[in-house]
């Protein structure tokens, strides 16, 4: 069960305090330790079959029980959803408890994991947007039609017309040097190569899949690229596809390290205000 960490201990996450010092002592922070545990995904205690779903009164007793009885206990059951300033109640209790520093330590890790994971998807999200205004090649429907030409076949290609078809493959002659042209031809090659290898990948795989409801997955596709906006929808969520690929790390070529530890990423907002200061500043000269 996964639980939104905001709901559960936002409350502490607003303190402009730190640690300990935002409560008179740290009793205080029971209740909320308590309320934490029992809305978590945590063990509470094995059951049978037939037996109702705990109550969160349950609950709450059950882990007011372990946090004043068995805290090293608590801490390995319900530490990864606490917040720091909720682990900071076990310091004082660690001391020549070696299983409590244990499942301390363990919690924090994964807090730290949960955290940098966090970072890693928003810095992967905005540096695709700044491509994406840019109109960085890589995002170019040819781009992403040769990181997946079998997908960009099954929800754009065979829907196009044959006129359309003849066009997208047509090698650009804008660059007419002889280099660019043989490199050209080798890219559509190239293309229609793979495309051919991934389909008999696929035809191999749905060999012993039922023909009936793979007959009706293509029926629905073929329907829905025959109505009015289906194109568009289809071409959409392919689209789609291909920015998800690169949310998840997957397209060739890309430097995910770079991206995943660039700092400058953590803050858009800043940089739109530092744009929209430069336009106005300039506008102010041009007066």
């Amino acid at each position: 069960m996964d639980v939104d960490k905001s709901e559960l201990f936002g409350e502490f996450e607003d303190s402009n305090e730190s640690g300990l010092s935002a409560y008179h002592n740290k009793d205080d922070l029971v209740p909320g330790l308590v309320l934490t545990a029992s809305l978590s995904g945590g063990f509470f205690k094995h059951q049978q079959k037939d037996e109702p779903d705990l109550s969160v009164e349950e609950k709450e007793n059950l882990a007011a029980d372990l946090l004043k009885n068995k805290p090293a206990v608590f801490v390995q059951r319900f530490g990864k959803y606490l917040a720091e300033e909720q682990l900071e109640y076990f310091e004082e209790l660690r001391s020549d408890n070696y299983e409590l520093e244990f499942f301390l330590r363990q919690a924090r890790q994964e807090q730290c994991r949960f955290i940098t994971g966090n970072k890693v998807k928003n810095r992967r999200y905005r540096a695709m947007q700044k491509m994406l205004n840019r109109n960085d090649e890589h995002f170019s429907e040819a781009a992403m039609k040769a990181r997946n030409p079998l997908l960009h076949e099954q929800l754009v290609g065979k829907f196009m017309t044959k006129e359309e078809k003849e066009e997208q493959e047509r090698p650009d002659m804008s660059n007419c040097s002889l280099t660019n042209i043989i490199l050209e031809h080798m890219d559509l090659n190239k293309e229609r190569d793979e495309k051919k290898r991934l389909k008999d990948v696929e035809d191999e795989e749905e060999f012993d899949t039922d023909d009936e409801s793979e007959g009706d997955e293509e029926g629905d596709e073929e329907g829905l690229g025959g109505q009015e906006g289906g194109r568009e929808f289809l071409k959409q969520q392919f689209v789609k596809a291909a920015y998800q690929s690169f949310l998840d790390g997957k397209d060739e070529g890309v430097d995910y390290k770079t991206i995943d530890t660039d700092e400058a990423l953590d803050d858009l907002d800043a940089e739109q205000r530092d744009a929209e200061e430069r336009y106005f500043d300039d506008s102010d000269n041009d007066e």
